[in-house]
């Protein structure tokens, strides 16, 4: 039989030493296969299941509670395990056919809370008897009312500015305080009516996940854009400075004020002092001396 569920607080029964009749695995048939080898049973561990096992990437720290719950929540569902957290399966009494089964999961469960929690805290809950303890001790510990949280959240989300943040870091955090201010916020199911005429709005709107897409397309273009008007392409640099070396080039030649021409001045123009013997001009010029 598998568990699941959430768990947002203690049980009345579950881990406290306590067994009864309606222990759902306490009488087990002999045609059946035993709950440590069923693979849909709470009981069962696969290969790969350790103490070791680390089920969150980021650990409780205290102030993170609500996050980090949501997490180990899913992580303890997936391991068909959340039925030792939250007292729906009771501790068998040692005669129990199931008893070394709970106290092997009971155990390993345990381990994977202690991994997922800082030192500290883990230091403050290693020597209780069940995991059941153990959840009971961190979430009235660490769980926050929802009235100062929601109101904690709504002053982080007026406060919250992009400043020197890329979009995508900054939609990133605001979303993450929309979901978890959500998750506080349940609101009743409308009988009214007035929901429908306000889906008909809402549906009109762009998803915020489609304005965020543009939004980022938006600034890559634009990061494009000013990458490119601050680096001249290589062919432009070039032509530029050809023209810069010939016009230098133009400017360091002597110029005569008397015929216009580069590459002599008026001191030496052979138009005032005469060519020198055997002088021989090429093109235009040698028709401008016949003349």
């Amino acid at each position: 039989m598998a568990c699941g569920g959430g768990v947002h607080g203690g049980g009345n029964n579950g881990g406290r030493g306590k067994s009864d009749s309606n222990n759902r695995f306490g009488n087990l048939d002999t045609n059946d296969r035993a709950p440590g080898e069923d693979s849909s049973s709470p009981y069962f561990l696969s290969n790969n299941e350790n103490l070791g096992l680390f089920l969150v990437s980021a650990h409780l720290i205290g102030s993170n509670f609500n996050s980090w719950n949501r997490a180990i929540n899913m992580a303890l569902v997936a391991k068909n395990k959340l039925c030792f957290v939250d007292g729906s399966i009771d501790k068998p009494s040692v005669d129990d056919l199931v008893y070394g089964l709970w106290s092997r999961c009971n155990s390993m469960v345990m381990s994977w809370i202690l991994h997922s929690i800082s030192k500290d805290i883990a230091e403050s809950i290693m020597y209780l008897d069940s995991v059941f303890d153990m959840w009971s001790d961190l979430f009235d510990g660490f769980h926050q009312g929802n009235n100062p949280r929601v109101f904690q959240i709504k002053e982080l989300l007026s406060n919250l500015v992009q400043g020197s943040s890329d979009v995508s870091g900054y939609f990133t955090r605001l979303r993450t305080l929309w979901e978890e201010l959500k998750d506080f916020r349940h609101f009743p199911a409308c009988s009214c009516g007035a929901m429908k005429h306000l889906d008909t709005y809402v549906g009109s709107l762009p998803l915020i996940n489609k304005v965020f897409s543009l939004i980022v397309q938006e600034e890559r273009q634009r990061s494009l854009s000013s990458l490119n008007l601050s680096q001249p392409s290589v062919a432009a640099y070039g032509a530029s400075s050809s023209n810069f070396n010939s016009y230098k080039g133009k400017k360091d030649k002597p110029y005569c004020t008397h015929c216009g021409m580069l590459g002599h001045t008026i001191e030496k123009c052979y138009k005032i002092h005469g060519y020198p013997p055997g002088y021989k001009p090429k093109g235009k010029f040698s028709d401008s001396i016949k003349g």
